[in-house]
């Protein structure tokens, strides 16, 4: 609300300034004064512009980067998600390996003996 104040303060002030210069002549010793104090003026209200662009650009990248962030968290606990539920999912079959004599249950057997110590030594 108060940026909005002062740009219009501004504004008023080069709308005068604008028409002082029209009333007066070329040949005045003021003239060049008032349009210097013009493009002061000018610049201000250029800076505010610049201002509040570049406010819009650092809001708009900020909820970018929010969004790319809550991708980046949903795709790192699916992926620790499914590699936990595969790591249960194939613990589980391994347990299997007293019903039958394979190959697959002795490798299971040989995973299962060097998970389980390093799991209970933390």
């Amino acid at each position: 609300m108060e940026e909005r104040n002062i740009r219009e303060a501004i504004w008023a002030n080069y709308d005068e300034i604008q028409k002082e210069i029209k009333s007066i002549g070329a040949k005045d010793d003021t003239y060049e004064i008032k349009l210097e104090e013009r493009d002061k003026i000018r610049n201000e209200l250029l800076k505010l512009e610049q201002l509040r662009n570049d406010r819009e650009i650092k809001n708009m990248q900020f909820e970018i980067d929010k969004k790319n962030e809550f991708i980046r968290n949903l795709i790192t606990i699916g992926t620790f998600s499914i590699n936990f539920i595969g790591c249960v999912y194939f613990t589980i079959k391994s347990f299997d390996f007293d019903k039958e004599s394979t190959m697959t249950s002795t490798m299971g057997r040989g995973i299962l003996s060097n998970f389980m110590p390093k799991l209970f030594k933390k």
